[in-house]
């Protein structure tokens, strides 16, 4: 079955979920919870981030020699960007581990929404238990991808002129990816695929995952809309999951 993955459609499918809500009154429930974690969540994020981890890596460049004033010039703003990154990207990992129970139920309620079938899991400790493991685990797994593609695009640093900007695209792409695989996840889950076997899922639908990422990742910039925005990014993933790429699986393709 050919493949239907477009960046527009990803990137659109977050603010889709609006439409969803208005078709589904009882999806508003889940959309609450899990906000008003997230405002705690990510203004505590914030807070760290500017007042203790932005000083201290600043702090490295500080100096009245010319050399120390180019370095902070050049290296300054990527550095700061890229803790902005960080931080929004620990935010959407941290958030989904600790509304995990709520976002899996938002993203099973978004597919029934749109397919129009129920399929009713029921609470257990255990499973609740299994399903929080399995987040806080594949959290570490993305951000050790991230570490590593950070690392080995240092080398474009050394580039004159573009470099800079090379590596900052590179970083954007590769978190935008990894943010979008982890809302396409939860009804990977149900479906019980591995995390190779999700990788290389999304990998195949790699344009429609870094739209719904990189949506995720502009819209938890904003003020109002950026504490819905892991809210907005697992129900976006059920519809891309619902609308794209379930009817192309089969136990054979995700081997």
């Amino acid at each position: 079955m050919k493949i239907k993955s477009t960046f527009l459609e990803g990137f659109g499918a977050s603010f889709a979920s609006f439409k969803l809500i208005r078709k589904n009154k009882s999806i508003l429930f889940f959309y609450i919870i899990p906000f008003l974690l997230n405002i705690i969540i990510l203004s505590v994020l914030l807070y760290l981030a500017w007042t203790n981890i932005a000083p201290f890596l600043k702090s490295y460049l500080a100096g009245d020699a010319w050399y120390l004033k180019l370095l902070n010039a050049l290296i300054a703003p990527i550095l700061l960007v890229f803790l902005l990154f960080i931080t929004v990207t620990v935010y959407g990992f941290l958030g989904n581990i600790l509304c995990s129970p709520f976002l899996n139920t938002l993203s099973q309620k978004t597919q029934e929404t749109i397919s129009g079938k129920k399929k009713p899991e029921p609470f257990s400790f255990k499973g609740f238990f299994e399903n929080f493991i399995r987040t806080f685990k594949n959290f570490f797994k993305m951000l050790l991808i991230i570490i590593i593609v950070s690392l080995f695009s240092m080398f474009l640093l050394f580039i004159p002129v573009v470099g800079a900007a090379l590596y900052s695209v590179i970083g954007y792409i590769t978190t935008s990816f990894l943010t979008g695989l982890q809302f396409i996840e939860y009804p990977l889950e149900r479906e019980k695929y591995t995390f190779r076997q999700k990788l290389r899922i999304a990998w195949k639908f790699k344009y429609s995952v870094i739209g719904l990422g990189m949506s995720f990742l502009i819209v938890s910039k904003t003020i109002i809309l950026g504490f819905l925005g892991i809210n907005m990014g697992v129900m976006g993933g059920a519809i891309i999951f619902e609308n794209n790429i379930k009817p192309t699986l089969s136990t054979d393709e995700a081997e």
